[in-house]
Protein backbone atom coordinates (compact mmCIF):
# COMPACT_ATOMS: atom_id res chain seq x y z
CA UNK A 1 0.00 0.00 0.00
CA UNK A 2 2.87 2.56 0.95
CA UNK A 3 4.50 1.47 -2.69
CA UNK A 4 1.05 2.82 -4.65
CA UNK A 5 0.70 5.88 -2.44
CA UNK A 6 4.26 6.79 -3.23
CA UNK A 7 4.10 5.67 -6.85
CA UNK A 8 1.01 8.02 -7.31
CA UNK A 9 2.54 10.84 -5.30
CA UNK A 10 5.28 11.12 -7.95
CA UNK A 11 3.24 10.91 -10.52
CA UNK A 12 1.24 13.78 -9.00
CA UNK A 13 4.51 15.60 -8.30
CA UNK A 14 5.57 15.25 -11.76
CA UNK A 15 2.32 16.31 -13.40
CA UNK A 16 2.28 19.26 -11.02
CA UNK A 17 6.40 20.50 -11.83
CA UNK A 18 5.74 20.44 -15.40
CA UNK A 19 6.60 23.67 -15.82
CA UNK A 20 9.92 23.06 -14.90
CA UNK A 21 10.34 20.94 -17.52
CA UNK A 22 12.95 24.10 -19.36
CA UNK A 23 12.92 24.55 -23.25
CA UNK A 24 15.94 26.31 -24.80
CA UNK A 25 15.65 28.56 -27.96
CA UNK A 26 17.84 28.90 -30.79
CA UNK A 27 18.46 33.01 -31.92
CA UNK A 28 15.55 34.51 -33.53
CA UNK A 29 17.36 35.45 -36.96
CA UNK A 30 16.65 38.02 -39.35
CA UNK A 31 13.59 40.42 -38.34
CA UNK A 32 12.71 42.95 -40.35
CA UNK A 33 9.31 44.10 -38.48
CA UNK A 34 8.07 44.08 -35.02
CA UNK A 35 3.87 44.28 -34.34
CA UNK A 36 3.52 45.49 -30.84
CA UNK A 37 -0.05 44.80 -29.56
CA UNK A 38 -1.55 44.70 -25.61
CA UNK A 39 -3.94 42.61 -24.14
CA UNK A 40 -6.67 45.11 -24.46
CA UNK A 41 -8.34 44.85 -28.18
CA UNK A 42 -9.00 48.65 -28.14
CA UNK A 43 -5.90 49.13 -28.03
CA UNK A 44 -4.36 49.62 -31.86
CA UNK A 45 -0.83 47.57 -32.56
CA UNK A 46 1.94 49.16 -33.93
CA UNK A 47 4.73 48.14 -36.47
CA UNK A 48 8.38 48.80 -35.60
CA UNK A 49 10.25 48.68 -38.83
CA UNK A 50 13.27 51.28 -37.62
CA UNK A 51 16.51 48.84 -37.81
CA UNK A 52 18.08 49.96 -34.73
CA UNK A 53 14.66 49.49 -32.66
CA UNK A 54 14.78 46.04 -34.17
CA UNK A 55 18.01 45.40 -33.29
CA UNK A 56 17.23 46.30 -29.47
CA UNK A 57 14.29 44.15 -29.07
CA UNK A 58 16.09 40.93 -30.56
CA UNK A 59 18.92 41.47 -28.69
CA UNK A 60 16.79 41.70 -25.52
CA UNK A 61 15.01 38.32 -26.72
CA UNK A 62 18.18 36.41 -27.54
CA UNK A 63 19.63 37.44 -24.59
CA UNK A 64 16.31 35.18 -22.92
CA UNK A 65 16.23 32.11 -24.64
CA UNK A 66 16.66 29.83 -21.74
CA UNK A 67 14.96 28.23 -19.61
CA UNK A 68 11.46 28.42 -20.62
CA UNK A 69 8.52 26.11 -19.42
CA UNK A 70 4.64 25.08 -19.89
CA UNK A 71 3.28 26.04 -16.62
CA UNK A 72 0.94 23.18 -15.72
CA UNK A 73 -2.10 25.61 -14.88
CA UNK A 74 -1.23 27.19 -18.26
CA UNK A 75 0.90 30.19 -19.81
CA UNK A 76 0.06 33.49 -18.65
CA UNK A 77 -1.63 36.12 -20.81
CA UNK A 78 0.92 39.12 -21.42
CA UNK A 79 0.09 42.66 -20.75
CA UNK A 80 2.40 43.52 -23.67
CA UNK A 81 3.49 41.58 -26.78
CA UNK A 82 5.84 41.62 -29.47
CA UNK A 83 5.24 39.27 -32.90
CA UNK A 84 8.29 39.10 -35.20
CA UNK A 85 8.26 39.13 -38.37
CA UNK A 86 11.17 38.23 -41.31
CA UNK A 87 9.19 39.50 -44.59
CA UNK A 88 5.58 38.18 -44.09
CA UNK A 89 6.99 35.19 -42.41
CA UNK A 90 5.78 34.67 -38.56
CA UNK A 91 8.64 33.77 -36.24
CA UNK A 92 7.51 33.83 -32.96
CA UNK A 93 6.19 36.53 -30.26
CA UNK A 94 7.13 37.98 -26.78
CA UNK A 95 5.78 39.52 -24.31
CA UNK A 96 5.89 40.53 -20.69
CA UNK A 97 3.24 40.76 -17.35
CA UNK A 98 3.97 41.88 -14.37
CA UNK A 99 6.51 39.44 -13.48
CA UNK A 100 6.64 37.41 -16.14
CA UNK A 101 8.01 36.68 -19.99
CA UNK A 102 5.81 35.15 -22.44
CA UNK A 103 6.86 33.41 -25.82
CA UNK A 104 5.37 31.75 -28.74
CA UNK A 105 8.10 29.80 -30.39
CA UNK A 106 8.23 25.68 -32.10
CA UNK A 107 4.57 26.72 -32.17
CA UNK A 108 3.88 26.46 -28.33
CA UNK A 109 3.38 28.96 -25.79
CA UNK A 110 5.92 29.04 -23.07
CA UNK A 111 6.38 31.06 -19.99
CA UNK A 112 9.39 32.07 -17.00
CA UNK A 113 9.73 34.44 -14.27
CA UNK A 114 10.98 37.57 -14.25
CA UNK A 115 11.80 40.40 -12.03
CA UNK A 116 10.80 43.96 -12.43
CA UNK A 117 13.54 45.43 -13.54
CA UNK A 118 13.65 42.74 -16.66
CA UNK A 119 9.40 43.84 -17.25
CA UNK A 120 10.69 47.61 -17.41
CA UNK A 121 13.60 46.98 -19.26
CA UNK A 122 11.46 45.29 -22.01
CA UNK A 123 8.98 47.79 -21.97
CA UNK A 124 11.41 50.97 -22.16
CA UNK A 125 12.11 49.21 -25.71
CA UNK A 126 8.64 49.29 -26.79
CA UNK A 127 7.80 53.22 -26.04
CA UNK A 128 8.75 55.71 -28.58
CA UNK A 129 12.61 56.99 -29.05
CA UNK A 130 12.93 60.40 -28.67
CA UNK A 131 13.01 62.21 -32.41
CA UNK A 132 16.57 63.48 -31.30
CA UNK A 133 19.51 61.91 -29.60
CA UNK A 134 20.22 63.04 -25.80
CA UNK A 135 16.76 64.63 -25.36
CA UNK A 136 15.95 65.55 -21.81
CA UNK A 137 14.09 67.71 -20.03
CA UNK A 138 17.16 70.12 -20.09
CA UNK A 139 15.81 73.44 -21.93
CA UNK A 140 13.12 71.04 -23.81
CA UNK A 141 10.47 74.01 -22.91
CA UNK A 142 12.69 76.76 -23.61
CA UNK A 143 11.65 79.43 -25.74
CA UNK A 144 8.51 81.21 -26.84
CA UNK A 145 5.17 79.59 -26.26
CA UNK A 146 2.06 80.49 -27.28
CA UNK A 147 -0.53 79.05 -24.36
CA UNK A 148 -3.57 77.53 -25.13
CA UNK A 149 -6.29 75.76 -23.29
CA UNK A 150 -7.99 73.74 -25.89
CA UNK A 151 -7.51 70.42 -27.77
CA UNK A 152 -8.73 72.11 -31.08
CA UNK A 153 -5.95 74.71 -31.26
CA UNK A 154 -3.73 71.59 -31.36
CA UNK A 155 -2.93 70.77 -35.10
CA UNK A 156 -3.77 67.67 -36.93
CA UNK A 157 0.28 66.16 -37.05
CA UNK A 158 0.30 66.77 -33.34
CA UNK A 159 -2.88 64.89 -32.47
CA UNK A 160 -2.25 61.99 -34.82
CA UNK A 161 1.14 61.72 -33.21
CA UNK A 162 0.06 61.90 -29.39
CA UNK A 163 -2.70 59.31 -30.62
CA UNK A 164 0.38 57.07 -31.67
CA UNK A 165 2.32 57.32 -28.60
CA UNK A 166 -0.70 56.61 -26.23
CA UNK A 167 -1.57 53.73 -28.19
CA UNK A 168 -5.06 55.25 -29.33
CA UNK A 169 -7.13 54.66 -32.49
CA UNK A 170 -7.68 58.28 -32.60
CA UNK A 171 -6.81 61.01 -30.45
CA UNK A 172 -9.29 61.78 -27.66
CA UNK A 173 -8.66 64.69 -24.68
CA UNK A 174 -10.92 66.38 -22.63
CA UNK A 175 -10.44 70.21 -22.29
CA UNK A 176 -9.33 71.77 -18.74
CA UNK A 177 -12.67 71.87 -16.73
CA UNK A 178 -14.36 69.20 -18.60
CA UNK A 179 -15.21 66.01 -17.66
CA UNK A 180 -13.38 62.80 -17.85
CA UNK A 181 -12.11 59.15 -16.74
CA UNK A 182 -10.75 60.42 -13.92
CA UNK A 183 -10.84 57.09 -11.93
CA UNK A 184 -11.03 53.20 -12.93
CA UNK A 185 -14.50 53.30 -11.85
CA UNK A 186 -16.73 53.76 -15.65
CA UNK A 187 -19.40 55.56 -14.60
CA UNK A 188 -19.80 57.19 -17.92
CA UNK A 189 -18.80 55.38 -20.98
CA UNK A 190 -17.05 57.50 -23.55
CA UNK A 191 -15.24 59.75 -22.01
CA UNK A 192 -11.53 60.05 -22.82
CA UNK A 193 -9.02 59.11 -20.41
CA UNK A 194 -6.81 62.24 -20.40
CA UNK A 195 -7.61 65.75 -19.74
CA UNK A 196 -5.46 68.60 -20.98
CA UNK A 197 -4.02 70.85 -18.33
CA UNK A 198 -2.50 73.25 -20.73
CA UNK A 199 -0.27 73.07 -23.99
CA UNK A 200 2.29 75.04 -25.63
CA UNK A 201 3.10 76.25 -29.26
CA UNK A 202 5.80 77.62 -30.77
CA UNK A 203 7.05 77.93 -34.40
CA UNK A 204 8.69 73.98 -34.44
CA UNK A 205 7.38 72.75 -31.50
CA UNK A 206 4.45 71.34 -29.36
CA UNK A 207 3.94 70.45 -25.83
CA UNK A 208 1.14 68.72 -24.05
CA UNK A 209 0.60 69.22 -20.28
CA UNK A 210 -2.26 67.04 -19.22
CA UNK A 211 -3.55 64.28 -16.57
CA UNK A 212 -4.76 60.83 -16.76
CA UNK A 213 -6.97 59.36 -14.80
CA UNK A 214 -7.93 55.61 -14.63
CA UNK A 215 -5.87 53.19 -12.04
CA UNK A 216 -3.40 56.10 -10.72
CA UNK A 217 -4.31 59.51 -11.43
CA UNK A 218 -1.03 60.69 -12.70
CA UNK A 219 -0.11 63.83 -14.55
CA UNK A 220 2.37 64.08 -17.66
CA UNK A 221 4.16 66.70 -19.90
CA UNK A 222 5.12 65.49 -23.81
CA UNK A 223 7.03 67.51 -25.77
CA UNK A 224 6.65 67.06 -29.86
CA UNK A 225 9.08 68.69 -33.09
CA UNK A 226 6.68 70.22 -35.45
CA UNK A 227 5.91 70.93 -39.17
CA UNK A 228 2.81 72.00 -40.76
CA UNK A 229 2.36 68.53 -42.05
CA UNK A 230 4.38 66.28 -39.49
CA UNK A 231 5.03 66.05 -35.47
CA UNK A 232 7.50 63.89 -33.82
CA UNK A 233 8.03 62.71 -30.19
CA UNK A 234 10.62 64.02 -28.68
CA UNK A 235 10.38 63.50 -24.72
CA UNK A 236 8.28 62.69 -22.05
CA UNK A 237 7.77 62.73 -18.10
CA UNK A 238 5.86 61.99 -15.59
CA UNK A 239 4.99 64.62 -12.80
CA UNK A 240 4.33 64.80 -9.11
CA UNK A 241 1.74 66.95 -9.54
CA UNK A 242 0.16 69.46 -12.28
CA UNK A 243 1.77 72.92 -13.06
CA UNK A 244 -0.32 75.95 -13.41
CA UNK A 245 2.00 78.16 -15.89
CA UNK A 246 5.01 77.27 -17.82
CA UNK A 247 7.50 78.37 -15.56
CA UNK A 248 6.91 76.09 -13.05
CA UNK A 249 5.96 73.26 -15.67
CA UNK A 250 9.84 73.96 -16.41
CA UNK A 251 10.99 73.53 -13.05
CA UNK A 252 8.92 70.59 -12.51
CA UNK A 253 9.68 68.99 -15.68
CA UNK A 254 13.72 69.04 -15.50
CA UNK A 255 13.69 67.77 -11.90
CA UNK A 256 11.67 64.45 -13.42
CA UNK A 257 12.89 61.51 -14.73
CA UNK A 258 12.15 60.93 -18.55
CA UNK A 259 9.32 58.87 -18.86
CA UNK A 260 10.16 57.04 -22.23
CA UNK A 261 12.71 55.20 -20.52
CA UNK A 262 10.56 53.87 -18.01
CA UNK A 263 7.06 53.18 -19.07
CA UNK A 264 4.89 52.25 -22.11
CA UNK A 265 1.67 53.88 -20.62
CA UNK A 266 1.13 57.88 -21.54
Amino acid sequence: MKTGISFLSVLIGLAGCGGHITHNFSALGSVTAISVRGSEPSRPSIKITDGQAITRIVAFVDEHRDGWSVPWFGVPVPIEATDFYSGTEFEGSFGVGKDFLETQRDGKFYSQNATPAEVSDFLALLTPQPDYPGASAGGILDGDFEIVTSVHRLSEPVRSAFAVLAREFRFEMANPGQDFQETDVITNNGLPLRRLIFAGISGGKCFLHYERGGRGHSYYVVVFTTTPSEAKFVWGTTLPEFSTNLADLRVKAYEAHDLYRDTISF
